[in-house]
C-alpha cells in the first residue's frame, strides 16, 4: 500500500514516465518512509519494474529492480534482466540509477513478469527449483494461445511440479499484449460501423484472495474509456476474465 501510493505520487503528482526514473524516485521514497522516521529497526523493501508500453510503435521501455521480463520471439523465449539492486532496504544506494532497456517487439507480442517465488519454488521428484529454465520452455509453449488458456496452464504447470511441497514464496505470473494502436482504431470503427458491442476485457480474478488496491489503477482506466465510448454512442461490454 505505501509502494501503491509512493508510485502514484510519482506518475500522477510529478508526472514522471520514465520507468528508470520512476523506480529511481520509489527507491528513495520508500527509504525516507520505511527507515528516515521509523523508531523501529526493520529492514523492509521490495522488488519492482515499470514497463512503459507505446501501442503504436509496438515498443517497450522497461526498468527493474530484481525483476526480470521475458518475451517470445522467432520461437525462442527471451529475458531481459533488471538491475540487481532492491528498493528501499537499509542496505539499498539512496541515489541508485536503474537501467532503461528499449525493446521493439512485434505485433500480438506477449510479455510476461514474475515474481521470484514461481522459479524458486522446490518440486519434482529431487525436490529442485522450477527454475528459469523451465519457464522459459513453458511460455515458449504457450504465448500463442488466450490468455485465459494460459492464466490456467501456467498455474497447472507449477501445482503439478510442486505436487505435496510446501509453497516458498508469493507467486505472481503476469503477462501483457502489445497491441498496435491502429488495430484498436479500427476495431473502434468496426464497432461502430457494424452497430456490434466492443468487448473489452478486463484481466483479474475478483474472487482471489491476491486482489489488491493496484488493481484499481487499470479498473479507472477502464471506466474513462467506457465512459468516452458511452459518449460516442457505441456499445460495449466488459469481461472479467476468470
Amino acid at each position: 500500500l505505501i509502494a501503491y501510493t509512493e508510485i502514484r505520487k510519482i506518475i500522477l503528482d510529478q508526472r514522471c514516465y520514465d520507468p528508470a526514473e520512476i523506480l529511481k524516485r520509489l527507491n528513495k521514497a520508500m527509504k525516507n518512509v520505511l527507515h528516515k522516521h521509523s523508531a523501529k529497526k526493520t529492514n523492509d523493501g521490495l522488488d519492482a519494474a515499470v514497463i512503459d508500453v507505446d501501442h503504436a510503435t509496438c515498443t517497450i521501455r522497461y526498468a527493474g529492480a530484481q525483476i526480470p521480463i521475458y518475451y517470445v520471439e522467432n520461437g525462442e523465449a527471451r529475458e531481459i534482466k533488471g538491475d540487481r539492486h532492491s528498493i528501499g532496504y537499509v542496505d539499498s544506494d539512496v541515489n541508485y540509477s536503474f537501467t532503461m532497456h528499449t525493446t521493439d517487439l512485434k505485433k500480438g507480442s506477449c510479455v510476461y513478469l514474475k515474481t521470484d517465488g514461481y522459479t524458486d519454488q522446490l518440486g519434482g521428484g529431487k525436490k529442485l527449483r522450477f527454475g528459469t529454465r523451465r519457464f522459459k520452455q513453458m511460455i515458449t509453449d504457450i504465448h500463442q494461445s488466450s490468455f485465459s488458456v494460459q492464466r490456467r496452464e501456467i498455474l497447472r504447470s507449477l501445482s503439478e511440479y510442486k505436487n505435496v511441497n510446501e509453497q516458498m514464496d508469493e507467486i505472481r505470473p503476469d503477462a501483457l499484449e502489445i497491441i498496435p494502436e491502429d488495430d484498436l482504431v479500427r476495431k473502434l470503427e468496426r464497432s461502430a460501423r457494424d452497430n456490434r458491442p466492443l468487448r473489452v476485457k478486463q484481466g483479474f480474478d475478483p474472487t482471489r484472495p491476491d486482489l489488491h488496491i493496484g488493481h484499481a489503477v487499470s479498473m479507472r482506466k477502464l471506466r474513462a474509456f467506457l465512459a468516452h465510448t458511452a459518449d460516442e454512442g457505441r456499445w460495449r461490454v466488459v469481461i472479467v476474465d476468470a
